[in-house]
Order: structure tokens, then C-alpha cells, then sequence
């Protein structure tokens, strides 16, 4: 069970931190994208005269949904001590729950 419970953290971690790193901030970015498309849809149908000023609907829309806090470059200047932290801590920690868990299952008898 030990080896085992080591190659599980050995396969997951990674997997874990290509996660962190790069999906999450995709899929927050796409979220915001499609906020952005409904609000500029809204304002459009709703104040047609924003379409002409400096401060159009697009830049309304766009402030409105976050779109430019989820860059890439955006995501890991804002977070990148929170980052560093989930990356390197929560593996460690789910590591070590596992493996308490484990030893309480068999009886507290060495694993």
C-alpha cells in the first residue's frame, strides 16, 4: 500500500500543478470571455448610444466580466505567492492525510 500511495502522489502532483498553472486560469478567462459577450449583448439592445462614445460598450463589457484579469500574465502576477503555495502545499498535505487515514484503517499498526 506504501508503494502504491507513493506513485498515486507521484502521478497526481503534476497533474495537480499543470491544473493550477495553466486550466484553471483557461477556464476562468473563458467564463469571463462569455460574461463579457452577454453584457456587450445587453448594453448594445439596451443604450445603443454608447456605441459611439470613447467609452463604448466593448470597454464596458470587458471592464464588466474581468476578461483582462484572466491573462495568463494577469493570473500569475496577481497570484503568484497564492499560486506557489497551493502548488507546493496541498499535494503534501493530501499526501499526508492519505496516509494517516491509512494507518487509522489498519489499526494503527505501522504501514
Amino acid at each position: 500500500m506504501k508503494r502504491g500511495l507513493k506513485r498515486l502522489f507521484a502521478v497526481l502532483t503534476p497533474l495537480w500543478i499543470v491544473y493550477c498553472l495553466f486550466v484553471y486560469p483557461m477556464q476562468r478567462r473563458a467564463r469571463a470571455e462569455k460574461i463579457e459577450k452577454i453584457e456587450l449583448m445587453n448594453c448594445l439592445h439596451e443604450t445603443p448610444d454608447l456605441k459611439d462614445t470613447n467609452w463604448g460598450c466593448t470597454d464596458w463589457a470587458r471592464l464588466k466580466a474581468g476578461t483582462d484579469l484572466w491573462t495568463l500574465r494577469a493570473f500569475y502576477a496577481r497570484e503568484s505567492w497564492l499560486i506557489a503555495l497551493v502548488v507546493v502545499v496541498v499535494p503534501f498535505m493530501a499526501y499526508g492525510f492519505c496516509r494517516v487515514t491509512v494507518w487509522v484503517c489498519r489499526g494503527f499498526t505501522p504501514v
